[in-house]
């Protein structure tokens, strides 16, 4: 009894939530939260979002499911994954589910896969890394930006420094460079010269990939 008393309770605090955009003010937010998100202001658009949905009167409308929308939208390109999903969880206790609720919160879950093995990398779990790179590329996720870089990262800690440089020319040509894609490329190239130097390349390569392995089982 007392949990189907939280569930009504949670049920109305999102009707409330999601009153109608019926005021102007409700709408010109709106349109507000839509130009930040497209111009790449993601904070602000998640704020415009929040104040359009208190600003809305009046009785439940399709409008307020597309501000939840947008909202879920600006917390994901935000990186604010745990924020997303639980937008869009209110959206679905109020709208229901809908396959292209279903799409974002499979998106949702595949960024959280990129993360966790940015983490692990930066954590040196390296087979960890790995697999969650491979879910994440089997959930989607080829494409993504971060994703690239995570293997990068891979293949600097596992010592395949061809492979490396090679993922990191790729990379360069398809995304802008920013502070971090030029320190690694500094480094790339500083190691892929002393690797060709190296006549114990393959051996030490190999060496460095096993002794990741066994920090890994440790």
């Amino acid at each position: 009894m007392r949990n189907g008393r939280k569930t009504a309770a949670l049920l109305a605090a999102v009707l409330l939530l999601l009153s109608g955009c019926g005021s102007g003010r409700c709408g010109e937010l709106r349109l507000q939260g839509i130009d930040q998100l497209e111009r790449g202001k993601y904070q602000e658009a998640v704020e415009s979002f929040e104040q359009a949905m208190r600003a809305g009167k009046g009785r439940i409308s399709k409008e307020q499911f597309d501000i939840l929308k947008y909202r879920t939208e600006a917390e994901y390109m935000l990186g604010d994954y745990e924020a997303a999903g639980k937008t869009l969880d209110i959206l679905t206790k109020a709208d229901g589910e809908r396959e292209e609720y279903q799409t974002l919160r499979e998106r949702i879950a595949a960024k959280l896969l990129v993360r966790d093995a940015g983490t692990a990398l930066n954590e040196n779990r390296i087979s960890d890394a790995r697999r969650l790179m491979d879910e994440a590329a089997a959930a989607g996720m080829q494409e993504d930006r971060d994703l690239a870089f995570d293997e990068i990262v891979y293949l600097e800690k596992t010592a395949q420094w061809q492979a490396a440089y090679d993922a990191m020319q790729a990379f360069t040509e398809q995304y802008p460079s920013d502070s971090d894609t030029e320190r690694e490329k500094r480094f790339l190239e500083t190691r892929i010269a002393e690797w060709r130097e190296n006549p114990f390349r393959d051996e030490s390569a190999a060496e460095t990939q096993a002794m990741g392995e066994i920090s890994d089982s440790r």
